[in-house]
């Protein structure tokens, strides 16, 4: 639950920074259909089961058993 709130808050302040047009947004939902979310396409997306490259960092974002994880390009930031 945690992890959500948090991946929903760092999309709502990367939207509110800068502005994206809806063409160059991905949608991810879970398989089961029971959450989803947009996001933009030079986010890279990392899935359970996939998730290693997604923490290969000095402070790893994302938790190994995450469901999802979303990271903004660094050099933007």
């Amino acid at each position: 639950m945690a992890l959500l709130m948090v991946l929903t808050w760092l999309v709502q302040q990367v939207n509110a920074q800068q502005r994206v047009s809806a063409d160059k947004n991905v949608s991810f939902t879970t398989p089961d259909k029971a959450f989803g979310f947009s996001y933009p396409s030079t986010f890279q997306l990392c899935t359970r089961g996939k998730i290693e490259p997604c923490i290969q960092s000095y402070i790893p974002v994302c938790d190994k058993d995450a469901l999802v994880c979303v990271l903004y390009p660094a050099k933007h930031f």
